[in-house]
């Protein structure tokens, strides 16, 4: 079995916002520094790997999975952007700018994504 999991993980830690935010959430960055999870049309900076306390851990490069909400992303570059609940969907139209991702592992039937930010 092919496992990408570690490939170039860079994980930092933030301030928590006080939203509900768990591991494998997609999350982005507040005007105030803390994380947050990324919103519809929001980039994502990363998937939050640990939470402790007031404090996350974000992986902001590397190999991660993430669930994914409507349509199935395919292998290859994917502009992703939150969903608003810790998912991440496609950037649907031209007003919606994601973050390019190299997508490598896509589970339909768990809809999860693997890719490298």
């Amino acid at each position: 079995m092919i496992s990408y999991k570690g490939y170039d993980a860079q994980v930092i830690t933030m301030p928590k916002s006080s939203a509900d935010i768990k591991p494998g959430d997609a999350v982005t960055i507040a005007q105030d520094g803390s994380v947050v999870l990324a919103t519809n049309s929001q980039n994502i900076i990363g998937i939050c790997t640990t939470v402790r306390g007031e404090y996350i851990g974000v992986q902001t490069e590397g190999y991660v999975e993430a669930r994914y909400v409507s349509t199935a992303p395919k292998c290859g570059f994917v502009e992703f952007i939150g969903d608003g609940k810790g998912a991440v969907q496609i950037a649907a139209t031209s007003a919606q700018k994601g973050v390019f991702s190299k997508v490598l592992t896509v589970d339909t039937a768990n809809k999860t994504v693997g890719f490298i930010l």
